[in-house]
């Protein structure tokens, strides 16, 4: 696409970031109530 043409554009709806699995590993682990192991 033309990157004027983008860039003229309203912003797109925000997409949910790509699931990154060693953050969401932190993410739960920190806020998880009982250890991943369980």
């Amino acid at each position: 696409m033309d990157p004027l043409l983008r860039a003229s554009e309203p912003d797109p709806p925000r997409r949910p970031r790509p699931r990154d699995p060693r953050r969401e590993r932190l993410v739960r682990g920190c806020s998880s109530v009982s250890p991943e192991s369980s």
